[in-house]
C-alpha cells in the first residue's frame, strides 16, 4: 500500500491535492476545537462574519471542492482570535 501511495505522490497534482486536504483538515480541527473551548456555535459565527453555509462547510472540512478563499479563512480566525502564520520551506524531492 505504501508503494502505491508513494507512486501517486510523484504526480504534482496529487501531491498538491494531498497537501491542500491536509491543510483543510488541520484548519477544521483548529476551528472546531476553538469553537468548543469558547462555547461558540459555528452557525452563529457564520451569521456574525457573513460566511455562507457552503463556505462554512468547506472551512469545517465537511465539503471539499471549490476555492476556499483566504479571506474566508482569515475572517473566521480573526473572529476566534487566532493568528494565521505560514511556514515555507524548500521541499526535498525524491
Amino acid at each position: 500500500m505504501k508503494e502505491i501511495f508513494d507512486e501517486i505522490l510523484k504526480n504534482r497534482t496529487a501531491r498538491v491535492a494531498a497537501k491542500e486536504n491536509s491543510f483543510r483538515f488541520q484548519l477544521a480541527e483548529l476551528i472546531i476545537s476553538t469553537c468548543e473551548e469558547k462555547g461558540f456555535d459555528p452557525k452563529v459565527i457564520m451569521d456574525e462574519i457573513g460566511l455562507s453555509a457552503t463556505q462554512m462547510r468547506r472551512l469545517l472540512h465537511r465539503e471539499v471542492g471549490g476555492n476556499l478563499q483566504l479571506k474566508s479563512i482569515v475572517k473566521i480566525l480573526d473572529f476566534l482570535d487566532l493568528d494565521l502564520t505560514f511556514e515555507v520551506s524548500k521541499a526535498e524531492r525524491r
